[in-house]
């Protein structure tokens, strides 16, 4: 008489096939997390205007010289903002003084320049290297590090950084009109350097 075995109420093996599924499983997930994360830390660059903001429209630009904040101020605003206007293919090389900046939620570095003589204020703006086109990347990365060199760490997005004492700068960059919507230290007519290239000492 041959006497029925009764099948073990846990399979070893089976524990190990499970274990090591979830094991799969949980990788997986993680990957696919970091994935997430590093895609929307490289779709983090802004909307509005931005092929403008950061010559991926490959504009002719033109070198016009050295000009004042004041200068700048009191350009004519472009009536039609949906296309690059014929005053932002110039760039141009600035003598400012730097008052406070910010790194903002499309990661560019806010920049609040006043005018030596009279502090009248506009801004600038450094993109993050992987917003625009690989030709300025490494310009931005400079530009950026250098802020960070005379003027200290760079704070959290959206925490403005004011100075004790103005650094005096010297930028050179594209001209660029923004839309106005309160932004810290904007000019009257919305203008910018946008984007910076270089930023060293006068």
């Amino acid at each position: 008489m041959i006497k029925s075995q009764r099948a073990p109420l846990c399979d070893s093996s089976g524990v190990r096939d499970t274990a090591t599924l979830s094991r799969m499983q949980f990788k997986t997930l993680s990957n696919l997390v970091l994935v997430l994360v590093f895609a929307s830390s490289a779709w983090a660059c802004g909307k509005e205007r931005w092929t403008i903001k950061v010559l991926r429209d490959n504009p002719r630009l033109q070198y016009r010289g050295p000009v004042t904040v004041t200068q700048l101020r009191a350009l004519q605003r472009p009536a039609d903002l949906h296309q690059r206007s014929q005053a932002e293919t110039a760039a141009v090389t600035v003598d400012a003084v730097l008052l406070a900046f910010k790194l903002e939620n499309d990661e560019d570095i806010h920049l609040v320049l006043g005018d030596p003589n009279n502090r009248v204020t506009m801004i600038g703006e450094i993109p993050s290297p992987h917003c625009g086109r690989q030709s300025e990347a490494k310009y931005y990365t400079a530009a950026r590090n250098f802020i960070a060199q005379i003027a200290g760490p760079i704070p959290a997005v959206g925490t403005l950084k004011k100075l004790e004492r103005p650094i005096p700068v010297r930028l050179r960059g594209v001209v660029f009109f923004d839309f106005l919507h309160h932004q810290t230290g904007v000019a009257p007519n919305g203008i910018e350097l946008h984007p910076v290239l270089i930023v060293a000492r006068p």
